[in-house]
């Protein structure tokens, strides 16, 4: 029996579990054991099983980046452009917070601090503090935050009602206790202070719902519920101006206020019931996550199908070195047969995944026609329209179905 992260409501039923006795991570390791899928429908909120030895896997396994300072995640192409999303992260902070000069700001859970460093060279007034479950971080730290602006695995007393703006990047995610996190947060920011995270959006970005150690996947009703309960103002949430992802500010009030528990268990109803389709929403919410859920299913049935559709012999590549083409290859029953990795960012030309190489698009072999796609659905077959040096050739492409989110 699990309980909702958000709203504490009992979750029994898995509305989805993987067809395949193993789960990929977000940095798209495969590690033993089913994803277990639940939808809560009380708040509205997807949630996925807890990993074993949590404190373990984000202290020494979870490492992210790490390879260089400057390696960063591709957020964009436009016009030609690369565009990488630390620094879209750095832009979006300053363009939806006013910060006073000379603020203190908090990357809280910054891994590397890539973000917080390059908001730095933007305003090199700031006054940079970094936190995480994690020491691995601390040599990239060390060339732009102060020594004693660090602090890992647990944050020091005199840094409580310290900061003018926390950021949190990518973070709830991963977390359970919820409760915990948010208020650790809230003690830290001064009074008038302002909190900015971001969360991934599960409705822009369907492989969200498979990522295991994921174990929130944030809807606009979860979040609404979960937000609701803290002891925060001026609360926006905004899921423009950061592609499949929910970007939230809120600031901690002047003065202290009494927190209004909107789900607490002794007042718990079920928000959703069968004969009251029409109204309510978390009822339309539960139908989108089931067509999620078979989605997977589906996509997974259509991978096999495909591959025993092709011989054996013929060589083929992936496109995409991040989760979907890790996905992909996780359904291949004869994985062996992919030569090679491709992907436009210059940080992952060059590792490998899975053992084979990861390379610039423009350097496939002729001979290789089979690509098995490994973008978001939403908007790979317009990726491949527009990839450069591919106007001589004549893939024979793999898509993942489509999945239309009314």
């Amino acid at each position: 029996m699990s309980q909702c992260n958000v709203c504490q409501n009992e979750l029994t039923k898995p509305i989805y579990s993987s067809g395949m006795p193993h789960s990929l991570t977000s940095l798209c390791d495969i590690i033993p054991g089913y994803t277990m899928v639940y939808f809560c429908t009380c708040c509205g909120h997807v949630q996925t099983n807890q990993l074993e030895n949590t404190d373990q896997f984000y202290d020494t396994d979870y490492k992210i980046l790490i390879d260089s300072e400057d390696e960063d995640q591709l957020y964009a192409i436009k016009d030609g452009v690369k565009i990488y999303r630390g620094e879209h992260q750095a832009n979006t902070v300053l363009s939806k917070v006013d910060i006073p000069r000379g603020a203190k700001i908090l990357d809280y859970g910054a891994a590397k601090g890539h973000t917080i460093r390059k908001l730095l060279e933007k305003r090199s007034d700031l006054i940079p503090h970094v936190f995480d479950v994690s020491d691995m971080y601390k040599s990239f730290w060390d060339k732009f935050v102060p020594s004693s602006n660090q602090a890992c695995y647990e944050t020091p007393a005199s840094w409580n009602g310290r900061f003018d703006l926390i950021t949190s990047f990518y973070v709830a995610e991963h977390v359970v206790d919820l409760e915990s996190y948010f208020l650790a947060i809230t003690n830290l920011l001064a009074p008038g202070g302002t909190l900015f995270f971001t969360v991934p959006n599960i409705l822009a970005n369907v492989a969200d719902f498979l990522v295991v150690d994921h174990v929130n996947h944030f809807t606009w009703a979860s979040l609404r519920n979960l937000l609701a309960g803290l002891e925060l103002e001026n609360i926006t949430i905004d899921d423009k101006s950061h592609d499949s992802a929910f970007v939230v500010t809120a600031r901690k009030p002047q003065e202290e206020f009494y927190r209004l528990k909107v789900f607490a268990p002794e007042n718990q109803q079920n928000l959703w019931t069968a004969s009251d389709e029409a109204g309510n929403p978390h009822l339309q919410l539960k139908h989108t996550i089931d067509r999620m859920a078979n989605y997977w299913r589906r996509a997974q049935q259509e991978i096999v199908n495909f591959e025993r559709s092709r011989s054996k012999a013929e060589p083929a590549a992936v496109y995409g070195s991040g989760f979907y083409g890790a996905y992909i290859t996780s359904c291949l029953e004869q994985p062996e047969s992919v030569s090679h990795y491709l992907d436009a960012n210059p940080y992952r030309q060059g590792k490998q995944l899975f053992g084979k190489q990861v390379i610039a698009p423009g350097m496939l072999p002729d001979s290789t026609r089979l690509i098995y796609v490994g973008l978001n659905p939403r908007i790979a077959k317009e990726a491949m329209a527009r990839v450069p040096g591919w106007e001589h050739r004549s893939p024979d492409f793999f898509f993942l179905p489509e999945l239309t989110i009314a």
